[in-house]
């Protein structure tokens, strides 16, 4: 579905669009987030971490205070892959010792991570809907700065 920012609609109060001013502002005072990642980190997480941070400091208003998210993201995604390697090496059944057949134990990880991915993307602004919300914003502001009737009646 594509955004039509010629149909959004536009009719918030001045009060309303001063709180989000204001919080925009108050956003961008928060300490930068360093690109440095956490010392323990390696392999797909670090690879995640190098990949993500530039990304969510060029296009959101990310801190330090969302390092610890970023952090549980990135191994996550680790996990997730390691995860997957092993349901694609072992299948989706594994026999045991005994001969019974189960389910393999890495779907369950699997789905733990994915579950912690969805969150913290959702925190951070990595998923559709998150950046769609921050787009319309920007968008009304926008939409606020360029209508010059608005700003002869402030």
């Amino acid at each position: 579905m594509e955004l039509d920012k010629d149909k959004i609609n536009w009719h918030a109060t001045q009060d309303v669009l001063n709180e989000r001013s204001d919080a925009k502002e108050a956003l961008e005072n928060y300490p930068k987030l360093t690109t440095k990642p956490p010392k323990n980190m390696t392999g797909t997480a670090l690879d995640e971490w190098n990949r993500i941070v530039p990304l969510l400091k060029k296009n959101t208003s990310v801190s330090e205070l969302d390092f610890r998210t970023i952090e549980i993201y990135c191994n996550a995604v680790a996990m997730y892959e390691k995860s997957q390697n092993q349901i694609t090496t072992r299948g989706l059944v594994i026999t045991t010792k005994t001969g019974v057949q189960k389910a393999n134990p890495y779907l369950a990880t699997q789905n733990e991570s994915v579950d912690r991915i969805n969150k913290c993307a959702k925190e951070l602004g990595l998923t559709i809907s998150s950046r769609a919300r921050i787009e319309v914003a920007r968008a009304k502001k926008k939409h606020k700065l360029n209508d010059k009737f608005e700003a002869i009646l402030e």
